[in-house]
């Protein structure tokens, strides 16, 4: 099973994009959490993330800030930054 975070402040944004990906791959762990600080908590869980999908702009650490750290500690991980 393969774990994706999504990291959207906006949590309707983020419940639509859960929606899609269960529906297209029911295997996936889906969770959307709105702070960036939260995803780097997530990170030492088990399976690994396999993919963060993440706002650029969010309230706290940016996308862009959360990517680097992301980086550093989880080098596996794929991320995705996106806007709206």
């Amino acid at each position: 099973m393969k774990r994706i975070l999504i990291v959207e402040d906006a949590l309707d944004l983020g419940r639509m994009l859960r929606l899609a990906l269960e529906t297209l791959d029911r295997t996936l762990s889906v969770r959307v959490i709105q702070s960036a600080e939260e995803a780097l908590l997530e990170l030492s869980g088990s399976p690994p993330v396999a993919l963060i999908i993440s706002d650029i702009r969010l309230p706290g650490m940016s996308g862009f800030d959360l990517l680097k750290k992301v980086r550093l500690r989880s080098p596996e991980t794929r991320i995705m930054l996106i806007t709206g």
